[in-house]
């Protein structure tokens, strides 16, 4: 059986996360990958954007739900949002991280990116890998 996942924008928080990860991309890429971020700066000053992503991964032994969150950390957002950064990726446990290197995966692999709208990997689709 092939593995499929599906990305949905999520209306959970975040909260209660922590950080399993990190992965390289631009800030134009992640908007184009997921639509809009929540902008904030944080209480703490340390993070500026959070974006909040669930996700679905069938395969042979069944399907597993949970959700990603991708932030900068510290300032270590460039002023040009084209520009690659390291972003920190947020989950509840370790496997996480990996469905957001997935959807990295996936945007440059493939040109999702020019499916129906902003937000294309979020619309619910099923992408096998």
């Amino acid at each position: 059986m092939t593995t499929r996942v599906t990305y949905y924008p999520s209306t959970n928080d975040g909260c209660g996360s922590s950080r399993q990860g990190e992965m390289t991309a631009s800030y134009n890429d992640l908007i184009e990958m997921f639509g809009q971020p929540e902008e904030y700066i944080s209480g703490d000053g340390k993070c500026t954007f959070e974006f909040v992503i669930e996700y679905e991964v069938e395969d042979e032994f069944g399907v597993e739900s949970s959700y990603f969150t991708l932030y900068d950390w510290k300032g270590n957002r460039p002023y040009n949002d084209s520009e690659e950064f390291l972003v920190h990726i947020g989950g509840k446990k370790f496997e996480d991280q990996w469905a957001a290197k997935r959807a990295l995966e996936l945007f440059k692999k493939t040109d999702v990116r020019y499916g129906h709208d902003h937000s294309v990997l979020c619309h619910g689709y099923s992408h096998a890998y």
